[in-house]
């Protein structure tokens, strides 16, 4: 059961950050990636679908024989976590915007979480945001974003343009911290960067991959093997493989900060 593999499913490319993050934490493992370009984006879809859709994912790679399973969707994590965890037995792990550690870090000045409309319309964001009782949280939609990073990659001027606007309306001085509530925006933390500058940016992707070897650890399920990787995408088109392995490659801000 150790040496069975790890299945890492998102919408797209976005959860290549997180296996990224993973292969460094956990260098003996082996991973299994499956993107769903098929039926994305899910950030437009209704509840009962997306959670029809991740458990089709997740009873995929159990199919494959994965020893864990990690949600590298926050999406997907808010809309079907619940219903999966009850369904297997295995480590499920999901993602969750690091809207705590920046709130708990900066006690002033607004915190801004940029993620799909679906992420923050569903329960699991409404009762984190409820939690903090902090006003200075704002959550900021980014609609079509995940799309556009796949299309035209990070440091495209359709990128620098869709944020130079979303972030318009804002004092950027007022502005403390920035959290990422997509996987996908991890690829353009240095965009991000640039239309707000000095602002730290609070990635989930870390929290995931600790509480992943964390439930690795517990249930005595770390490998002692060679690190093997898989990507899978679950469109027909070339293409789609082709981007998964473009973005395995593409630079990824602070990657050696785990």
């Amino acid at each position: 059961m150790r040496n069975k593999p790890i299945g890492i499913f998102d919408t797209g490319i976005g959860g290549i950050s997180v296996l990224r993050t993973a292969k460094r934490a956990l260098p003996k493992e082996k991973f299994i990636y499956l993107a769903d370009f098929e039926n994305a984006p899910y950030g437009s879809k209704t509840k009962q679908e997306i959670l029809d859709l991740t458990l089709d994912n997740i009873k995929y790679l159990i199919d494959r024989g994965i020893k864990a399973a990690v949600i590298a969707c926050n999406t997907a994590t808010s809309a079907a976590i619940r219903d999966i965890r009850q369904a297997y037995s295995i480590p499920i792990i999901g993602m969750e915007p690091a809207i705590k550690p920046a709130s708990q870090k900066f006690t002033s000045g607004k915190t801004i979480v940029l993620a799909t409309p679906a992420t923050l319309k569903f329960m699991k964001y409404q009762k984190l945001y409820e939690s903090l009782g902090n006003t200075d949280v704002i959550p900021l939609e980014c609609p079509g974003l995940s799309r556009l990073i796949e299309e035209t990659k990070p440091n495209s001027i359709e990128i620098k343009n869709y944020l130079k606007n979303i972030f318009s309306s804002f004092d950027v001085k007022e502005i403390s911290a920035i959290v990422i509530g997509c996987t996908h925006y991890s690829f353009i933390e240095d965009d991000i960067s640039k239309q707000v500058s000095d602002v730290s940016i609070f990635d989930g992707r870390y929290g995931t991959v600790r509480y992943l070897k964390k439930a690795l650890e517990e249930n005595n399920l770390l490998s002692d093997g060679k690190q093997e990787t898989e990507l899978i995408s679950k469109h027909d088109d070339r293409k789609y493989q082709d981007l998964l392995i473009e973005f395995m490659k593409t630079p990824l801000k602070y990657e050696d900060n785990f």
